[in-house]
């Protein structure tokens, strides 16, 4: 099963015997569809499959979330999608539904790539947050393009339920600690931008 033109289609698959992943397939077309609309959430299951889509979800700026393993019926499932590095929130099951609410309720959800947001989101916070992150982590932001570092703070705050950039930037100096202990350096293959904004609300 996949999403196309913003229908659910059926096909046969490729392959006529061995393993399937049909999770991972159906992942892979929500990602290509919907973009950072997407939103994936991975419960209770055995083996692996989802592991490999949801990273496709995250890759096109969408959400990920992961029943916790601890209160899984079956662990096998959300502990391969935790491992994969992938997830953006593990919760337990009930707290899910009010997750799924807050994020939609955000502008950055509803909101397109290109759609002009008020000022009152991250773009009079937006200079204080770089500074601080500057300050705070080893990570240098002078290269990337004001439009990325926006839309990667929104989906932050999005995740996070925070409406406006000036309660964000609040959280953040709560958040960051002095020695920015929490926050790893990046190495050449992982872009500073994401890692460091993504860090403060996993601290």
């Amino acid at each position: 099963m996949a999403i196309e033109d913003g229908t659910l289609r059926l096909s046969k698959p490729p392959e006529r015997h061995g393993a399937r992943m049909p999770f991972d397939f159906f992942l892979r077309s929500l990602a290509e569809e919907c973009g950072e609309r997407a939103i994936c959430a991975i419960l209770s299951g055995t083996g692996t499959d989802g592991s490999l889509g949801l990273k496709a979800v995250k890759e096109k700026g969408g959400l990920v979330i992961v029943q916790d393993p601890d209160e899984a019926a079956f662990d096998g499932m959300p502990r391969s999608a935790i491992m994969s590095g992938g997830a953006d929130l593990v919760l337990t099951l009930a707290k899910i539904p009010q997750a799924l609410v807050r994020y939609g309720r955000q502008t950055y959800v509803n909101a397109g790539p290109t759609d002009v947001r008020s000022p009152d989101t991250v773009q009079e916070a937006f200079a204080g947050i770089i500074d601080l992150l500057a300050a705070k982590t080893p990570h240098d932001f002078s290269l990337y393009k004001q439009g990325t570092l926006q839309r990667r703070i929104e989906r932050r705050m999005a995740m996070a339920g925070i409406e406006n950039g000036a309660g964000y930037l609040q959280v953040l100096r709560v958040r960051i600690p002095a020695s920015a202990s929490c926050l790893p350096r990046t190495s050449s293959s992982t872009s500073p931008t994401s890692s460091a904004i993504r860090s403060p609300l996993s601290c």
